[in-house]
């Protein structure tokens, strides 16, 4: 994910970084300095807001799935230290989380959307940006693969999302529509 401010973040997951944050300065058009790098305890997919505040999907073995929320985190000094006084996390039962991935956010609509690899079917979660602790999704879509990421085209309220299997699948009306109850409206199978 890449802030207002030119810093970049990265998610690290590797068998002995699982769980760190990493900000990253630009050092010309391919590569990046680190500024500073955090023990914050998830590991998955990064996005932020246009409020500056980090999301951070987390399925650490030995910790509960979860989505940590470090707020106005492109505007700290310090990096994006994970701060329980001021930031959030949501994780629970009500959640429904269990291998959070892939995050995107639409900051006009405020909402939160989230690629549940860990479903037994592969599940697609949507939460309010201002859900914490113990939220339930105000949303939820069933797949009949594993997703890994997406992207949400707030524009044209259209959801892509990627799958483990290579497809790429398509909701459009996502949001108008109820979160896709039907299923996506087309799958994109790659030829090559």
């Amino acid at each position: 994910a890449t802030s207002p401010l030119a810093r970049a973040y990265l998610s690290q997951n590797g068998a002995l970084t699982a769980g760190t944050l990493s900000a990253l300065t630009p050092d010309g058009a391919t590569r990046g300095e680190e500024e500073n790098s955090h023990a914050v305890g998830n590991n998955e997919g990064v996005v932020l807001d246009l409020f500056g505040n980090l999301y951070q999907a987390g399925d650490v073995a030995g910790s509960p799935a979860s989505i940590r929320i470090f707020r106005n985190a492109s505007n700290r000094t310090v990096g994006a230290a994970f701060d329980a006084n001021v930031d959030d996390i949501l994780v629970g039962a009500n959640t429904g989380l269990v291998n959070p991935k892939g995050l995107d956010v639409d900051s006009g609509r405020g909402l939160l959307f989230v690629s549940d690899n860990g479903a037994v079917t592969g599940q697609l979660k949507v939460f309010l940006l201002s859900d914490v602790d113990d939220a339930t999704p105000q949303g939820t879509t069933t797949l009949g693969e594993q997703p890994w990421d997406l992207d949400y085209d707030s524009v044209a309220d259209r959801l892509f999302v990627s799958t483990t299997s290579g497809n790429v699948l398509v909701f459009d009306d996502y949001v108008a529509g109820g979160f896709g109850p039907t299923g996506p409206t087309r799958t994109i199978t790659p030829a090559g």
